[in-house]
């Protein structure tokens, strides 16, 4: 990423917060992050169509 090379004067510990963040986000396939995606979108209808119920 060379927006976070560019910021060298970073703290370590929030350099390796953005560093493990990164490998997680890079780690996970692309089809696993757009269900979590999906699936918050789901339950937040969910949510919206048990409020109307009542």
């Amino acid at each position: 990423n060379p927006k976070t090379r560019e910021k060298i004067n970073i703290p370590a510990k929030l350099k390796f917060k953005l560093k493990t963040s990164h490998i997680l986000t890079d780690s996970l396939p692309a089809p696993i992050e757009g269900r979590k995606v999906e699936t918050k979108k789901k339950k937040k209808e969910e949510k919206k169509v048990s409020k109307k119920k009542k």
